[in-house]
């Protein structure tokens, strides 16, 4: 496992501000709608599917069988509760773990995109890029400078 060096501890405090601050807008978009965050405990199993089951569970599918629900049931609990498609939350759960695994493991791009779920190291390169702006190996040296 990779030391942080004092520069990559700032960034992955930036990464993670960034990120309670689109869930506070999330949490304030549902409640302006009327909605409310579900005290279900199908969303407690959802949230530990995706901590502790993401390279596992690989599809909306998965998650929804593992639940014992619909994926339409899936896709609506997570847009009331998070504001997110079903889709889009599995994707930015594994887009947290790849930052995380970037930051502070040595394991090449290709294996950590196969860790993933993902087939083809060019498509975790693509989708890393279109959610954090830059390639996985460009987020890596920016983060240890």
């Amino acid at each position: 496992m990779r030391k942080p060096s004092g520069d990559s501890k700032q960034f992955l405090r930036a990464a993670l501000h960034l990120l309670l601050v689109r869930l506070q807008r999330t949490h304030r978009a549902a409640f302006r709608h009327g909605q409310g965050l579900v005290s279900d405990t199908r969303l407690q199993q959802l949230r530990y599917l995706l901590a502790n089951k993401l390279t596992e569970l690989r599809t909306v599918e998965a998650f929804a069988a593992e639940l014992a629900i619909s994926r339409g049931h899936l896709h609506k609990l997570a847009q009331r509760n998070f504001a997110r498609s079903a889709k889009q939350l599995i994707e930015d759960h594994r887009m947290m773990h790849a930052c995380r695994a970037l930051l502070l493991t040595d394991s090449d791009v290709a294996s950590i995109g196969y860790d993933l779920g993902y087939t083809d190291p060019s498509n975790f390169a693509r989708s890393f890029r279109r959610h954090m702006g830059l390639s996985p190996a460009a987020y890596r040296q920016q983060a240890t400078k």
